[in-house]
């Protein structure tokens, strides 16, 4: 009996065996360790979900932007024709700028008309827009060029957080993963490296893993950050091209 006492705490007191393979490490990794992990999926899940979305968008607003251009600048002087047609490119911000500047158009001229019904005087034979209709359909452009350029930037803020945290994340992980190696060095009193590469091995996977959730985000964040950009000087020059057809 005597005996196996000492056999016993030997036994309970061994490094645990080396697992090869990440899904292993993954498996057999400390709490905290999974906690990371499963922070850092969820980082690149999202992300990934956020790129795909964003990618189809984009391209879409592209095609139907080009499209509707081209049916703007075929009717000349039909702003009404152009106006029932633009339902068809609902994800073209150019469409939507045109249907916003379209709406005030009508509202300026319906409230000339009131204003002549009322003050027959008032009646005036110049059609020519006043500086304030001028300003009025500036400011409408204005407002939905920004509420576009919102639109299109929902959920990029969100690539831009992935990409900064998740390798700090992932360092977290790593740090605390070393902590419990040299915690092991310590009750272990064996400084082999069969005691140590367990641990670093697994406490690297967290490293890995907010690399991997990190660098796509910040590599698409760039690209949609231009693409947003494009989008944005088209739209302000859409602007200036509308103004100066609708304004002599």
């Amino acid at each position: 009996m005597q005996l196996l006492i000492p056999f016993i705490i030997v036994t309970q007191t061994s490094p645990p065996s080396f697992h090869g393979s990440i899904r292993e490490m993954i498996f057999h990794s400390g709490p905290m360790a999974k906690v990371v992990l499963l922070i850092l999926l969820f980082f690149s899940v999202l992300s990934w979900a956020i790129i795909i979305d964003k990618f189809r968008a984009f391209r879409k607003i592209e095609r139907e932007n080009h499209d509707f251009l081209q049916l703007f600048r075929s009717k000349i002087g039909a702003l009404d024709q152009i106006y029932q047609q633009t339902r068809r490119f609902y994800a073209s911000p150019l469409a939507q700028l045109f249907r916003a500047g379209y709406r005030q158009i009508l509202a300026e001229k319906e409230k000339k008309k009131q204003m002549e019904s009322e003050y027959p005087d008032s009646r005036s034979t110049n059609n020519v827009p006043t500086e304030g209709e001028k300003e009025r359909l500036l400011v409408v452009l204005d407002q939905a060029s920004r509420s576009e350029v919102d639109f299109l930037e929902r959920f990029l803020t969100f690539l831009a957080t992935a990409g900064s945290v998740s390798p700090f994340i992932g360092l977290f992980g790593t740090v605390w993963g070393i902590m419990n190696s040299f915690r092991g060095l310590g009750i272990y009193g064996s400084a082999s490296i069969g005691v140590v590469a367990p641990g670093i091995s697994e406490a690297l996977i967290a490293t890995a893993a907010g690399l991997a959730a990190a660098i796509p985000a910040v590599m698409a964040y760039n690209y949609f950050l231009r693409r947003l950009q494009s989008a944005a000087a088209a739209m302000e020059d859409f602007s200036r091209e509308f103004l100066g057809r609708v304004i002599p």
